[in-house]
């Protein structure tokens, strides 16, 4: 970390991305610039780095462009860091390169209309930044500059400007462009949560596809985003481009804090004292074989003292919502066992598809893995498939994954107390209640496949269930007397109540109670309270709970 002998660092600016005001700010930087020389060795001529949101992809990109860029001289920004002790390499490259930089990271819009505007706009403006290549530029060439810069080109004119530009810039300077693309995803997570991805995956393809596609006016491009999405045609035709995930570990130490730089940061601001702390709460997070700490939420705990969800609470889960509020089969085990501090073992979707993530497992952690709401720790391969072992990073994450679920269920059950405490008390015929209005505000099941409702039931109930995690601990199919349960749920402290739910499908609404009863009796047939006998849990609470449509029944013995 870069403190420096004539310029004190006295202040964190953890809301500003732009290198320059950064460094003559006098902010504390922690240094990151030894990222220069080793992308400029790296052969690879187009590169996609993938990193969780505020983990300083925008900063770097804009350190990297000012290094690069011929527009001014830039070198009393690197006084002192670590790319400036080796002149030679700084004599060769530093502001030496025409420079494209855009960043999609404020394309946010609840349409495409909206989105496609806001687009034009980033586009609009780095041909502005350009200016100064109309004079080299044929009439025809500067038509269409003109067009990009007033906001009055076609569909067609905007996904090619990226690569026209850098041919413009090219031509001007007689020197390839450094092309920096920062959050390309952006619009992608936008679209899915509003609505309109068709629309802006199909543009984007486009677009990304004639930039970085066999693009030889370009030396070198870094592109940045959270989520690598190549089935989505993002990428899908570029087969030059280099992509480095949070799986990879070339450039892991660039984008987040070490543990070295940790300390260092909080001993320079007197908090050292308070290592330990910040340590369970913000590290974690493993790139390539690099542990990471959060970035944001070290930064903002040096400059306040607080100790509470700094990077959390400035990003969107609107995704997260649609994956854990349905349910999800590949959470129903997963999420009780993360929230205990255990691991789970999985394929990881790498390639993250958005239809995927609703119906495959793999799909929904990657998400998850690649977001930054869960780490890895490992990976072996196990019968040609990579399994990775994934567990909850860090106090913030899990604060925050616990608080999700029931701002999840609030939507549809209104005050979810109510429900919970149905459960710890053991009144059953007010949970029915509430499980009944739930059901009726959350689920419809018109378009599901008949052989598929009790599994869709089973996922819900586990979805509400996890909420109570620290209180229980929550099981689904498992083996206990001389069969397999649905649901348990085994109490952390055993002066308490268990509870076994068994789950029915009525085959008509006639046979509801019927169907409680079946459940109610196969759960006393099976003896699947012998698990709870064998930890010393006293007293069990057997329910039977049967299902159809939006109808639920109950019956259960205390």
């Amino acid at each position: 970390i870069y403190q420096g002998e004539k310029i004190k660092r006295k202040q964190i600016l953890t809301d500003v991305s732009d290198f320059k005001k950064f460094i003559e700010s006098g902010a504390y930087y922690t240094d990151k610039t030894a990222l220069v020389k080793e992308w400029m060795s790296d052969p690879g001529a187009f590169t996609l780095i993938t990193r969780p949101r505020r983990f300083g992809k925008t900063l770097t990109l804009s350190m990297l462009k000012y290094f690069f860029s011929n527009k001014e001289d830039s070198k009393h920004l690197y006084e002192g860091l670590e790319v400036s002790k080796d002149k030679e390499f700084c004599e060769e490259h530093m502001n030496k390169y025409p420079v494209i930089s855009v960043t999609f990271k404020g394309v946010k819009a609840n349409n495409w209309s909206n989105c496609y505007e806001k687009m034009t706009k980033v586009l609009g403006e780095e041909y502005s930044a350009h200016k100064e290549v109309l004079e080299s530029l044929t009439e025809i060439e500067a038509k269409y500059f003109r067009k990009i810069e007033d906001l009055s080109g076609s569909d067609g004119d905007y996904q090619k400007s990226i690569r026209k530009l850098s041919m413009f810039l090219e031509k001007h300077y007689e020197k390839k462009v450094m092309l920096l693309i920062d959050e390309y995803d952006t619009p992608i997570h936008e679209s899915y949560v509003n609505g309109y991805y068709k629309e802006a995956a199909s543009f984007f393809s486009g677009m990304y596809g004639e930039a970085l596609k066999e693009n030889s006016s370009v030396e070198k491009s870094l592109t940045t985003g959270i989520l690598r999405v190549p089935k989505e045609s993002m990428f899908s035709e570029i087969n030059n481009l280099k992509v480095l995930t949070i799986l990879e570990d070339k450039y892991g130490e660039y984008l987040g804090f070490s543990e070295e730089e940790t300390k260092e940061m909080l001993s320079y601001f007197g908090r050292e004292d308070r290592f330990k702390e910040v340590r369970d709460w913000y590290n974690g997070y493993k790139f390539g074989n690099h542990i990471m700490y959060n970035p944001w939420s070290v930064s903002n705990f040096s400059e306040t003292g607080d100790l509470k969800e700094h990077w959390i609470n400035t990003g969107n889960a609107d995704v997260l919502y649609k994956v854990i509020g349905m349910g999800h089969e590949g959470l129903k085990d997963a999420i009780p066992k993360l929230l205990s501090g255990e691991t789970i073992e999985t394929e990881i979707e790498e390639n993250i598809s958005f239809k995927d993530i609703l119906t495959k497992s793999e799909a929904v952690y990657g998400l998850l893995l690649f977001a930054g709401y869960l780490s890895w720790s490992k990976r072996a391969l196990v019968d040609e498939q990579t399994i990775y072992s994934l567990r909850v990073p860090n106090i913030e994450v899990k604060k925050f994954l616990k608080g999700l679920i029931p701002t999840v269920t609030n939507v549809y059950f209104g005050n979810t107390n109510s429900l919970y405490g149905s459960i710890e008390l053991g009144e059953w015929d007010l949970f029915r209640d509430n499980l009944r209005d739930g059901i009726l505000n959350a689920m419809s099941v018109h378009d599901i496949p008949e052989r598929e409702t009790e599994k869709l039931y089973h996922m819900f109930m586990l979805g509400l269930l996890v909420i109570m995690a620290s209180k229980y601990e929550i099981r689904s199919n498992r083996e206990s007397g001389s069969g397999r349960y649905d649901i348990a749920m085994y109490p952390r402290d055993k002066r308490k109540a268990g509870v076994i739910f068994e789950l029915k499908k009525a085959s008509s609404k006639d046979d509801m109670k019927e169907a409680a009863e079946r459940a109610l009796k196969q759960i006393e047939d099976k003896n699947y309270e012998q698990d709870f006998k064998d930890r010393g849990i006293k007293e069990v609470h057997k329910v039977g709970v049967a299902f159809r449509g939006k109808e639920v029944e109950i019956k259960y013995k205390r």
